[in-house]
């Protein structure tokens, strides 16, 4: 599969993906609200890996312009899956954007990427193993709760 997205039919989502098919991009979207309904975390893993593409969003429900960092952010790349979300500043904290994930800005920049990236195999896969490997070495729940317990003087 071309692209795919796992999340909820809300918000510009469904007009994204729409318009996304209308330029002959194959995409599936996954979750409530879409056809397909929801995955089971086996499921999105198997599709995260599978897709040569994984669509994020980062917008926050009700809000045109609030962002923030969504589970999906790090689920995608420690699958193995090459991530192409929407861009916001948070992303820049945890990962090289155009070197581990890819960000976009607008439908056109969206759209322009995704032709991009379908184009240069290559490219996507190097991008896909980076993002991978910055996953593994910095954003696992085990990491995670080590600097959290280590802040409130746990550890």
């Amino acid at each position: 599969m071309d692209v795919s997205f796992v999340g909820q039919c809300y918000g510009n989502r469904s007009e994204i993906i729409d318009r996304l098919l209308t330029c002959g991009i194959g995409v599936e979207p996954y979750g409530y609200g879409w056809p397909r309904g929801p995955l089971t975390i086996e499921e999105m893993v198997r599709l995260y890996s599978r897709s040569r593409i994984n669509l994020g969003f980062g917008g926050v429900i009700g809000h045109t312009d609030t962002y923030c960092l969504k589970g999906r952010d790090f689920e995608i790349p420690m699958s193995g899956g090459l991530y192409l979300t929407e861009y916001h500043p948070e992303l820049e904290r945890v990962y090289k954007i155009g070197e581990e994930i890819v960000a976009y800005t607008g439908f056109d920049d969206l759209l322009e990427k995704i032709r991009s990236l379908l184009s240069h195999p290559d490219r996507a896969a190097e991008i896909r193993q980076k993002g991978f490997e910055r996953a593994c070495r910095e954003h696992t729940w085990e990491m995670r709760f080590e600097k959290i317990f280590s802040l409130i003087g746990l550890i």
